[in-house]
């Protein structure tokens, strides 16, 4: 799977998702982040999960996609040998 291919997937499935929050809600996109933000507390909170724990995990996640996608838009990912002047 070629690398981001998953990411933007999931983003488009989510940009779905806050769509529906603004069109059910009314609200802009920030109150509609927030409304899906709060749900998935919601969730965590019904199925006894650690919200906190989670969202630290799921930071480093995002901190390494982010890394891997501007790699890949620069052409400086691991094992590619940058030229010296």
């Amino acid at each position: 799977m070629r690398p981001g291919f998953n990411q933007n997937r999931c983003t488009r499935k989510l940009a779905a998702t806050l769509r529906q929050y603004q069109n059910n809600e009314k609200a802009n996109t920030d109150s509609a982040v927030v409304d899906m933000l709060t749900d998935l507390r919601h969730v965590c909170d019904r199925y006894g999960l650690d919200y906190a724990s989670l969202n630290r995990i799921a930071r480093g996640h995002h901190i390494v996609e982010r890394t891997q996608d501007r790699e890949l838009m620069t052409g400086n990912g691991p094992g590619r040998v940058i030229p010296s002047r």
